[in-house]
């Protein structure tokens, strides 16, 4: 699974080094959308994942540290489609 860059983003979450972050692999830049308190990423499955999901029908949320604020995960775009 990796983040993907999306027209709504805003801003970057800034990655870094492991070491940084207490974890084995680097840590990559994550496009976001900031905006009504809220923040927001894209994140693209690949093939193995999607077909890992559809067989197990499970997502595994992980949050480094020890606390991390109320998450919401979904498959529908949370944007309004724009009108002419």
């Amino acid at each position: 699974m990796s983040p993907v860059s999306f027209p709504e983003s805003n801003g970057t979450l800034g990655g870094g080094p492991a070491a940084k972050y207490g974890t084995e692999v680097d840590v990559a830049d994550l496009p976001v959308h900031r905006g009504a308190g809220q923040v927001i990423s894209c994140w693209q499955l690949s093939w193995r994942d999607l077909f890992t999901v559809l067989r197990h029908r499970r997502v595994w949320f992980i949050a480094l540290g020890t606390n991390h604020a109320p998450v919401c995960l979904q498959v529908e775009k949370p944007f309004e489609p724009v009108k002419p």
